[in-house]
C-alpha cells in the first residue's frame, strides 16, 4: 500500500486514515462544543421532550437559517426533534438587535417562530427598548461561535447514528437532512 505523508491510502487511492483521525481529533473537540452550546442562551424550537436535540447556531438575517427551519418542519411538529437555536448577530447591522429582541421577548420561543413564519417580510423588527443583558447574551454567543471556530450559519451540531457529536455549517442538502434529524416523519 502507499503511504503519503503518513496518510494510509487502499489501492484505489481512498485515503483509510482521514476517518478515524477525524474523529479522534474532532470528537472531543465537538463534545466541548456541544457543553458550550448547552450552557450558552439558546431559544428552544420543539417539544421539551423531544428525543432527538440539534444546535444551531442562527442569525435572524441568514436565509439558509430559515430555509432550515423550514425543512425541519416535519420533524419538529412531529415531536421528535428539538431545535436549540443559539442566536447570533452576524450577519446585518440589525442582526444583534433582532436576535436580542427575540432572547428577550417574554415567549421566545414564540418570538422565533413568528420571526421565521415572516422571515420573506423582514421577520421580527428590533424592539426599541431592548434590555442590555439580552444584547449582552448574544455578544457572549457570537464571542462564542467565534472561540468555537465557526464561520457560517447555520451552523449545526447533532449526534451522528453512532451517538458522537457531528458539525454542520452551512444549509444541509440531501441526506445531510435524514443524519440531522433522523428518519422523516
Amino acid at each position: 500500500q502507499p503511504l503519503v505523508l503518513g496518510t494510509l491510502v487502499d489501492r484505489e487511492g481512498t485515503n483509510l486514515s482521514a476517518e478515524p483521525l477525524e474523529r479522534i481529533v474532532s470528537g472531543p473537540k465537538n463534545e466541548d462544543a456541544w457543553d458550550q452550546l448547552a450552557d450558552s442562551t439558546w431559544v428552544r424550537d420543539g417539544e421539551k421532550d423531544a428525543e432527538r436535540i440539534v444546535y444551531e447556531l442562527t442569525d435572524p438575517n441568514c436565509p439558509y437559517c430559515n430555509q432550515f427551519w423550514q425543512t425541519a418542519r416535519p420533524w419538529v411538529e412531529a415531536g421528535e426533534v428539538q431545535i436549540r437555536h443559539v442566536m447570533v448577530g452576524i450577519l446585518k447591522p440589525d442582526s444583534v438587535p433582532k436576535a436580542a429582541t427575540i432572547v428577550a421577548a417574554d415567549d421566545p420561543s414564540a418570538a422565533l417562530e413568528r420571526h421565521e413564519q415572516n422571515y420573506a417580510d423582514g421577520g421580527i423588527t428590533a424592539a426599541d427598548d431592548i434590555p442590555e443583558s439580552a444584547r449582552d447574551k448574544v455578544t457572549a454567543n457570537n464571542d462564542l461561535m467565534s472561540a468555537l471556530g465557526y464561520f457560517a450559519t447555520p451552523t449545526i451540531l447533532y449526534r451522528d447514528a453512532d451517538g458522537e457529536i457531528a458539525v454542520k455549517q452551512g444549509m444541509p442538502q440531501g441526506k445531510e437532512i435524514e443524519r440531522i434529524l433522523g428518519p422523516k416523519p
